[in-house]
């Protein structure tokens, strides 16, 4: 894959691995920043036979890991969803079963209200873990390391097909 930013040159890129491109100007560190996010035209991709590659769809840019947005609002539905698809049998079981027997004791707990009040079972996955308020470990989100850690292996499992850009000033 070859990298170009028009007012400097271009970088070809490997087609595995990590590729640390270091900047000493400002200007280009923000025209890098601003084209990653499609801020401006001064960046091109393209394949090794040159056929053009969309920037947004070729690139996921993270940003800034200590001035960047959580990485949960960009990933974490993502893999909730997946998660969801692919809990085997058993688990979704499992689960179930404890939101059921939770279900269970506070309608019984009702009950000693005596006021015509009941529950109503939901079997959707997605809205119990919402319930439970999933969410990255704040471990994560405050260590760029392991955030880099992280998004690599969110794109490792689930094989996203872009290629993760991080900065660092």
């Amino acid at each position: 894959m070859i990298l170009s930013y028009l007012t400097y040159k271009k970088w070809t890129l490997p087609d595995s691995g990590v590729t640390v491109i270091t900047l000493q100007s400002p200007i280009a560190y923000r025209d890098l920043v601003q084209g990653f996010k499609k801020e401006n035209s001064l960046l091109l991709c393209s394949d090794r036979d040159f056929n053009s590659l969309e920037i947004t769809k070729t690139f996921d840019f993270v940003g800034d890991l200590l001035l960047s947005e959580d990485i949960s609002k960009r990933y974490l539905t993502f893999v909730v969803n997946n998660y969801v698809k692919t809990i085997d049998e058993e688990n979704r079981n499992k689960a179930f079963k404890a939101y059921y027997n939770l279900g269970a004791v506070l309608h019984d707990s009702l009950l000693l209200e005596d006021l015509p009040m009941d529950i109503d079972f939901n079997k959707d996955l997605k809205k119990l873990l919402k319930l439970l308020e999933i969410h990255f470990d704040r471990s994560v989100l405050t260590n760029p390391y392991a955030t880099i850690e992280t998004v690599l292996k969110i794109h490792q499992n689930y094989d996203l097909g872009t290629i993760p850009v991080f900065f660092v000033m």
